[in-house]
């Protein structure tokens, strides 16, 4: 082929290919909806700072919270110290234990004896707190666990043990291979099921983890949150003593003094945070009185629910506040996001949590309020996660095609 002609093939070749090279360029500039606008930010996290957690500790012996499951903080050294009528908490737990009950269930009738009577006589003449029986009444299982949980009768106490078990030595023994099991070492049972004898100690960080298993047992729970049984059987209307049912959300448990713990107390309160049951125990030991156990533990209480809060890091978070955004380069405008609702995520004050978003690329044809990524926030105390939509604050304007055209690497 001769050298000049071969040369206007090569020229028609070239020029071919950067004529379908601009045909390309412009079906992609006029195609632009193939072009993505990364975020400025992404799998981006917020601060999750909270405020110092600030608790109205009573400073007694002993105390201790927990938090749903599991003991959260104590104050005191945990030692030993005699548990009063608490102890009834766990003779409760050992009489279900071995002879359960379902809610709506009576359970087996117990005839009164000579036993029970004397033991009625024991405690009256001891200035215990009883129930008077009377001798072969018949009174129900569950009857007897009223009886012992809400006036708090020691005497009804024995005799439910020694239903159970045969023996209060026998109900001992069983109790505390239980307690051991259970990895609760500071606790211990002693020479009666009701705590009158001060033989029988554990600690307030114990005291938290009796009051779970009461709680997630459907039958004592519902009895621990009872003001009153009326129509019991010879006496009438039993009460509850109690008295801070109902306040801050207190569902129960157990309140307990004998001349050597003057002041004990164990309870279970339960509020929503971020729409779901929360449920808080706090166990204070070695108050002056019952009086200062109740109202240092109500105390305690209220100040324990006041410290979950929204963090500030999520409270400032509005519509192009402390949020990553979308940076449109053809006319240098940036393009905000907002969460699609108020945050009101509740963490514990101090607790561990987590404020993560994510976006996602988006093509001009993005419109206002298009949902464009997620804020999910997570409580790693409560094991709560929360996913709330991002959306966009206005639409995409389409770039100009000059802009396009002088900008080649936006669209290869």
């Amino acid at each position: 082929m001769p050298k000049e002609k071969k040369k206007r093939l090569d020229y028609w070749y070239y020029l071919g290919v950067i004529l379908l090279a601009l045909i390309v360029y412009l079906y992609f500039a006029l195609n632009i909806s193939l072009f993505v606008i990364k975020p400025s930010k992404n799998n981006y996290s917020l601060s999750s700072n909270t405020l110092p957690l600030n608790l109205n500790w009573p400073n007694f012996k002993e105390e201790a919270i927990g938090i749903n499951q599991g003991v959260y903080q104590t104050k005191g050294a945990q030692t030993r110290l005699p548990t009063a009528s608490l102890a009834k908490l766990i003779t409760a737990l050992l009489v279900l234990k071995k002879y359960p009950l379902s809610v709506g269930q009576s359970g087996p009738n117990i005839t009164i004896n000579q036993n029970d009577l004397n033991l009625l006589n024991f405690y009256q003449a001891n200035q215990g707190s009883i129930l008077k029986v009377y001798l072969n009444e018949n009174l129900s299982e569950y009857q007897m666990l009223e009886a012992m949980l809400l006036p708090s009768a020691n005497n009804i106490a024995d005799s439910l043990a020694i239903w159970a078990y045969g023996s209060i030595g026998n109900y001992q023994n069983v109790a505390n291979q239980f307690l051991l099991k259970e990895g609760l070492d500071s606790t211990y049972v002693g020479s009666d099921a009701s705590g009158f004898n001060s033989s029988t100690v554990s600690s307030a960080y114990d005291l938290v983890r009796i009051g779970e298993m009461v709680e997630s047992n459907p039958v004592l729970s519902s009895i621990v949150n009872l003001k009153s049984a009326p129509n019991f059987p010879m006496v009438g209307t039993i009460k509850n003593v109690n008295f801070l049912l109902g306040q801050e959300g207190i569902m129960g448990i157990k309140t307990g003094n004998n001349n050597q713990d003057p002041g004990a107390y164990l309870a279970v309160s339960r509020q929503k945070i971020n729409n779901q049951d929360v449920n808080m125990y706090t166990a204070v030991m070695g108050a002056p009185s019952l009086w200062y156990a109740l109202n240092g533990s109500l105390n305690l209480t209220t100040s324990l629910w006041s410290n979950f809060n929204v963090p500030n890091s999520l409270s400032k978070v509005k519509l192009s506040q402390n949020l990553p955004s979308y940076k449109i380069p053809w006319d240098n405008q940036n393009i905000s996001v907002y969460p699609n609702q108020n945050i009101t995520f509740k963490v514990l004050n101090s607790s561990k949590a987590s404020f993560k978003i994510t976006l996602n690329p988006i093509s001009f044809k993005a419109k206002k309020n298009q949902t464009v990524g997620y804020l999910v926030l997570k409580s790693d105390l409560l094991n709560q996660t929360q996913t709330i939509q991002l959306k966009l604050s206005s639409s995409i304007k389409k770039p100009p095609l000059w802009w396009l055209l002088l900008h080649p690497s936006y669209v290869l």
